[in-house]
């Protein structure tokens, strides 16, 4: 069984239970039993918690932005100190 055409759909939701908004990321082709790495870093603020499903198609609505792959974990860390620093300091 060939795993092509669906997406996993995360929902991220706060404390409350509101869904702050949620993202979709292509599956691609996958056979049964066959994994696929995938990470997402997401901008954000109050998720308490995500919940991760496989569906056939995207809903309608928006998505939320998802910080571009090529930035590495040490230059969002910095990005965020720099944000902190601005807006706070």
């Amino acid at each position: 069984m060939n795993f092509g055409g669906k997406y996993i759909k995360i929902d991220f939701y706060s404390k409350r239970d509101v869904n702050l908004g949620k993202k979709y990321i292509e599956i691609g082709t996958l056979k049964e039993g066959e994994t696929k790495p995938f990470e997402v870093l997401f901008k954000l603020k109050d998720v308490d918690y995500y919940e991760v499903s496989v569906v056939d198609q995207k809903d309608q609505g928006e998505e939320i932005e998802i910080l571009p792959k090529e930035w590495t974990r040490p230059e969002i860390l910095l990005a965020t100190a720099f944000t902190f620093l601005i807006f706070w300091g």
